[in-house]
């Protein structure tokens, strides 16, 4: 007899035990992977990331204290855009695998000798936020914000006054 659910051929007599097959844990089909919330992505002509939601980047500071999130993040760019072969699937899973073992190399290790600590870097205080202007990201005070980009994120006023200078001079051209 074949089975009419999964198709196999079962001997005369076994129909009852092949049931009882169906029913256990190993033959419940698997529950489709959920998708993740954020769908980061690499752009490698802006040679920028894409969908980094606003918040992700505060997350990232608060759970890798030892790690210099925003200089990572374009050392992370950089090893992206040099390994083409090397494309991910879920470039957010690869982020915040990067930024753990950033955040291990920040440890001090025994060989680095006694009374050597480094001190981890500090997320921006409530007076600060990141600034995502000119392909790159510092820290600038929340007073000189002066506008949001298309993607949400903050631009300060003298990377404004550069970006707008450049499209002068490449409208001029």
């Amino acid at each position: 007899m074949i089975c009419p659910v999964c198709g196999a051929v079962v001997a005369d007599g076994h129909e009852a035990h092949h049931e009882a097959w169906h029913n256990t844990v190993a033959h419940k089909p698997k529950k489709a992977t959920p998708k993740p919330v954020y769908t980061v992505t690499l752009d490698r002509e802006a040679r920028a990331w894409m969908g980094i939601p606003a918040g992700m980047v505060d997350n990232w500071c608060r759970a890798y204290p030892g790690a210099n999130i925003p200089a990572e993040m374009e050392r992370a760019l950089l090893w992206a855009i040099s390994n083409p072969a090397q494309d991910k699937k879920n470039w957010l899973r690869y982020l915040t695998n990067w930024f753990a073992r950033a955040q291990e190399r920040s440890r001090p290790t025994p060989s680095s000798g006694p009374g050597v600590s480094r001190k981890p870097w500090r997320p921006p205080d409530d007076n600060m936020t990141i600034c995502y202007g000119r392909g790159g990201f510092h820290h600038a005070k929340k007073a000189d914000i002066v506008r949001v980009d298309e993607r949400g994120r903050d631009i300060c006023r003298v990377c404004d006054e550069a970006m707008r200078a450049s499209e002068t001079v490449g409208a001029a051209e």
